[in-house]
């Protein structure tokens, strides 16, 4: 049994989001700093912040629906929250 979203399975949707920060950083780190108009850092930083909301909106889910938890589904949304807060970290600029 498997949760969908928007007609993609979560453990699929899980491993492309975690596939997408991993090239972005690549990316980064190889100088690419612009993916068509948009920063990349910018873009990295919108799909975190999805991610984390997303992952918090699961973690209600298991608590107040399902009254269930998943170690592994609380280990995603801690790596979540972490992505996020770091890519925040990196696209913070002191003036």
């Amino acid at each position: 049994y498997s949760s969908i979203f928007f007609g993609v399975p979560n453990e699929i949707g899980g491993m492309l989001y975690y596939l997408t920060v991993v090239v972005g950083v690549v990316a980064l780190l190889f100088g690419v700093t612009v993916i068509g108009t948009i920063s990349l850092s910018l873009l990295l930083v919108i799909i975190g912040a999805f991610s984390a909301i997303f992952s918090m909106i699961l973690i209600y889910i298991q608590a107040a629906v399902i009254k269930e938890w998943c170690e592994w589904c609380l280990a995603s949304v801690g790596m979540s929250i972490l992505i996020f807060v770091l890519e925040m970290a990196g696209n913070m600029h002191i003036s």
